[in-house]
């Protein structure tokens, strides 16, 4: 039902929202990228790379 409604699964939805998250704090704070795929629940930056790809 969910990849019906949304045209995704709730797994890619979640994903990008988290990539979301983490363009909107790169925006608007001066944290590290460690410290927001931290903050967006990646293992860390180069996890959160890899997802970003």
């Amino acid at each position: 039902m969910f990849r019906a409604s949304l045209g995704q699964t709730a797994r890619e939805y979640w994903q990008e929202l988290r990539l979301q998250y983490v363009r909107w704090r790169l925006l608007n704070s001066d944290h590290r990228l460690a410290t927001l795929a931290d903050e967006a629940g990646f293992q860390d930056a180069s996890h959160l790379r890899k997802a970003h790809r």
